[in-house]
């Protein structure tokens, strides 16, 4: 079976890097593993590949230590790294309508997390769900489901768009285990 992700890229770990400094007071140095201490040392470069361990390690640490284990923490996280982060990286999604912009988002999600567990489905205008399968092996990586969450609905407030409803639940896809985000929203 697959690792959950092997590599994560440096467009979503910057936000992780930024969030753990800006929490100095936290007294966080106990919680890393020298690989963390090695990515926090260094420049965190978009383009840039970086080994999944330490990334899904620092996320962990984030999640239990400064969201105090709150999935609506992460999700903000997630919304907010995407308002911060996307307009920088992918300019373009601030030039698109709601729907183009999120079935890009579906194409490139690939290019940000080494993961065949993540899928996200953008049918028709108006819908779009996320799944995080569980790989079998590990149980599902709560914090980075729903900073995925945040993510779109991020992606949904840059390109003009207004998420109306949503939800993150846990449920049998396929016969495996899923955090499924399903999303409604409409043009602001």
């Amino acid at each position: 079976m697959a690792p959950l992700f092997t590599k994560i890229k440096g467009t979503l770990l910057v936000g992780v890097v930024k969030l753990i400094k800006s929490n100095k007071d936290k007294n966080l140095e106990a919680h890393f593993t020298e690989a963390d201490r090695k990515i926090l040392e260094e420049r965190v470069v978009f383009s840039t590949w970086y080994s999944g361990v330490p990334g899904r390690h620092l996320i962990q640490v984030i999640f239990e230590m400064i969201a105090k284990k709150n999935p609506e923490v992460a999700r903000q996280w997630g919304r907010f790294s995407a308002l911060t982060i996307v307009p920088v990286a992918y300019k373009t999604f601030t030039e698109m309508d709601t729907f183009e912009t999120l079935k890009s988002f579906r194409e490139i999600f690939p290019s940000f997390v080494d993961s065949p567990w993540f899928k996200v489905t953008v049918e028709k205008p108006g819908h779009i769900e996320a799944r995080y399968l569980d790989p079998g092996n590990e149980p599902i990586f709560i914090p980075f489901a729903y900073m995925m969450g945040g993510w779109i609905e991020g992606l949904i407030e840059i390109s003009n768009g207004k998420a109306l409803e949503f939800s993150i639940t846990q449920e049998k896809v396929e016969g495996q285990n899923a955090v499924v985000y399903h999303g409604i929203y409409e043009k602001a």
